[in-house]
């Protein structure tokens, strides 16, 4: 990156501009909340729902860090390279594990990342390995009064594999979480056998050798709610991430300085 001497050093300008941004988000942030709750939803569900406060300040922050110090390299004559990473997806999407699959970090010495918290610091990153999956279920659609005995609900195979899950918590590593959400119930209609079903899980150990043995104890209680439905079921793999590795001897030489 260059600086353009006549109006300023460029991180003193971004500062400005990203400080105006943000202002007028907050505004912006601030009315759709407003609205949310004119329209009935709870004053805190409201500023959940109109805000990603962490989000924005991710990507402004990072991009203020990478000039400054491009700045201070510039004015002190150290040797170096700093370069800003865009990294979309982040929530979901495991954009760096493509990035780095691709190369993008071949050439890279040092990653710094940050997020958001009630604290200025270097700490050990903590970040689990996780796998996110959806699982499909498909049956047959009847009515659900005048013919019940003809339909094969993978409603119900979606319900007896979330009870499933919920009795194997009992029996995984105390550091192992999982977690789901409904993607479609099949429809809207309580007197229709819902023919297709779709769960979606997060899976997640703190390493990759215990997330792999859990992930396929989960498809097994997927397989046994298709068995008892005499539904079938599909496993998607969406995203899979390895967990953070820490680099201690960079954290303690930023934590000194």
């Amino acid at each position: 990156m260059t600086t353009n001497t006549h109006n300023g050093r460029w991180s003193h300008r971004l500062g400005r501009g990203a400080g105006r941004a943000w202002r007028g988000y907050l505004r912006r942030e601030q009315r759709v909340a407003g609205w949310l709750v004119t329209r009935g939803v709870p004053a805190g569900a409201a500023t959940i729902a109109g805000g990603t406060e962490a989000l924005v300040t991710l990507v402004t922050a990072a991009m203020l860090a990478a000039v400054a110090m491009k700045d201070w390299l510039a004015e002190t004559g150290t040797p170096g390279r700093v370069r800003y990473y865009g990294c979309p997806a982040e929530e979901g999407g495991s954009a760096k594990g493509f990035m780095v699959r691709a190369g993008c970090f071949d050439d890279v010495d040092v990653a710094i990342s940050w997020h958001p918290g009630p604290f200025a610091g270097v700490n050990t990153p903590i970040s689990l390995a996780c796998n996110e999956m959806d699982f499909h279920f498909s049956g047959r659609s009847s009515h659900a009064a005048a013919s019940p005995h003809l339909g094969r609900s993978a409603l119900d195979a979606v319900e007896l594999m979330n009870v499933g899950v919920n009795y194997l918590r009992e029996h995984v590593p105390t550091e192992s979480r999982i977690h789901y959400a409904f993607i479609d119930a099949g429809g809207i209609a309580p007197n229709v056998v819902q023919a297709n079903a779709t769960v979606r899980y997060l899976i997640r150990s703190p390493d990759l050798p215990g997330l792999m043995p859990l992930i396929e104890r989960v498809k097994k209680v997927a397989n046994g709610a298709a068995m008892m439905t005499e539904t079938t079921v599909e496993a998607h793999t969406l995203s899979a991430v390895a967990n953070c590795l820490p680099n201690e001897p960079l954290e303690t030489a930023m934590r000194r300085h």
